[in-house]
């Protein structure tokens, strides 16, 4: 039952905060994201990665970043270009509680990927 009203809450905070309603999420299966797989100490660095596989040379994005913490607080964001098929990263720095933290990627509102790690 507390998965799901956290679940619920995210999703919520994501359609209010980050997501532009009036476009929506457009999930596409171009882009290859990048995050540990294995859990993760807190106080650690962690390297997330984005890239698009069929990106041709010289398509470029200006790619938005947020990473939100357990409670669905924005814990970072950033931003970057992400050029070809080349991978671009960001690195995280502030896994302070334990739990699953989500990575969500964006290009002028839209989600186009999303993420996630387990911090212990």
């Amino acid at each position: 039952m507390r998965h799901l009203r956290w679940t619920y809450l995210l999703g919520l905070l994501l359609l209010c905060l980050f997501i532009n309603p009036s476009r929506g999420i457009a999930a596409d299966p171009a882009w290859q994201v990048s995050a540990p797989r294995d859990g993760v100490w807190r106080y650690t660095q962690v390297e997330l990665g984005l890239r698009n596989k069929w990106g041709a040379y010289g398509e470029c994005y200006w790619v938005d970043v947020e990473v939100y913490d357990p409670w669905g607080d924005v814990a970072q964001g950033g931003n970057g270009w992400v050029c070809s098929d080349d991978w671009s990263y960001w690195t995280f720095e502030r896994a302070y509680y334990r739990g699953w933290y989500w990575v969500y990627y964006a290009i002028d509102g839209w989600v186009i990927a999303e993420d996630k790690f387990w911090v212990y």
